[in-house]
């Protein structure tokens, strides 16, 4: 198979090497087009998420009589929740487009060493992104509700329903985004012609194009939201008598809510287009040594775009709910109800962004006669 691939080229260069044969050694015409592209993409993106909790919930009456206990309910309520969520994502599309067409016409008759025509025509695109996306998210959270009715007596003691109600949530969400699409288009037309006719040694005409286009993407995104809640609920009624008590209801309410939001995010979209356009004629009729037309046509853009956004969001809360009646008699006691409520609510939100779209258009059109 290598001997045969080896036989293969070099019968290529030799039919490469044999020269055309015109009406008298004329020179053909020459056609060159070359177009390089590279695209270079690096990303970073992580993301950490964090949940601490530890309720706490009791429940626990003590009755200590000489005598007759009658006791109604006792209840300790605890509702709990914590969430932590962070999004960390990078996205960096990358287009690039080469669009290269060239007609490269020689002499139209030639009696003695004409040059053909030549043309030549060249294309580089260059895209280089670089995103880093950090993402963080913490909750901790300690809520503590305690229902604890404590009952001594030496007499009758007849109590009323005695209850302790927590509602507890704590939400901390981090979002981190990058995103960098970067679209390059370049499109050359080229038509070089030679001279119609050539008598003697008759320059063909020469047309040359360039296009260059760069664009260059840095990113950096973070986003942290830290939420903290330490709630604490209790319900503990006392009572001490010697004589007959009746105590009504007793409770303690407590609804607490901590949320935290941090956003940072970065949109950095770049956009290039170059179009060339060229038309070379060479001369109408020459008789001798006559040069033909040239023309060229240079184009180039580069584009830069740096970019940093931060986002921070903290929350701390530390709400306390107590109802805790006491209740000393020798005698008869009737107590109506005693209650505590509380409503507690602490948001915070940061918002970062980045946008710098950035368009470039190059646009050439020539001809030469």
């Amino acid at each position: 198979m290598k001997r045969k691939l080896i036989a293969f080229v070099a019968t290529v260069a030799a039919a490469a090497a044999v020269p055309a044969v015109a009406a008298a050694e004329s020179g053909g015409p020459g056609g060159l087009q070359a177009s390089i592209q590279a695209a270079v993409t690096a990303q970073v993106s992580a993301a950490m998420s964090a949940t601490q909790q530890t309720p706490v919930n009791s429940n626990a009456p003590s009755t200590t009589a000489a005598g007759n206990v009658s006791s109604g309910p006792s209840s300790a309520s605890q509702n709990a929740e914590a969430k932590s969520h962070a999004d960390s994502s990078n996205s960096a599309p990358t287009s690039q487009w080469g669009n290269q067409a060239q007609v490269v016409g020689g002499t139209s008759s030639c009696s003695a060493g004409c040059g053909g025509a030549g043309g030549a025509q060249a294309n580089a695109q260059k895209s280089e992104t670089e995103q880093v996306s950090a993402s963080k998210s913490e909750t901790e959270q300690t809520p503590v509700n305690a229902n604890a009715p404590v009952t001594i007596s030496a007499g009758d003691v007849s109590s009323g329903p005695s209850s302790a109600s927590q509602n507890a949530a704590a939400k901390s969400h981090s979002s981190s985004s990058n995103s960098a699409p970067t679209n390059q288009s370049s499109s050359q037309t080229q038509s070089v012609g030679g001279t119609g006719s050539c008598l003697g040694g008759c320059g063909g005409a020469g047309g040359a194009q360039l296009n260059a286009q760069k664009s260059d993407t840095a990113q950096a995104s973070a986003a942290k939201s830290d939420t903290k809640q330490t709630p604490v609920n209790a319900n503990a009624p006392v009572t001490i008598s010697a004589g007959g008590v009746s105590s009504g209801p007793s409770s303690a309410s407590q609804n607490v809510e901590a949320k935290s939001h941090a956003d940072s995010s970065n949109s950095a979209p770049t956009n290039q287009g170059s179009t060339q356009k060229q038309s070379v004629g060479g001369a109408g009729s020459c008789l001798a040594g006559c040069g033909g037309a040239g023309g060229a046509q240079l184009n180039a853009q580069e584009s830069k775009t740096a970019q940093l956004s931060a986002a921070s969001s903290n929350t701390q809360q530390t709400p306390v709910n107590a109802n805790a009646p006491v209740t000393i008699s020798a005698g008869n006691v009737g107590s109506g109800p005693s209650s505590a409520s509380q409503n507690a609510g602490a948001h915070s939100g940061s918002s970062s962004s980045n946008s710098a779209p950035t368009n470039q258009w190059g646009t050439q059109a020539q001809s030469v006669g």
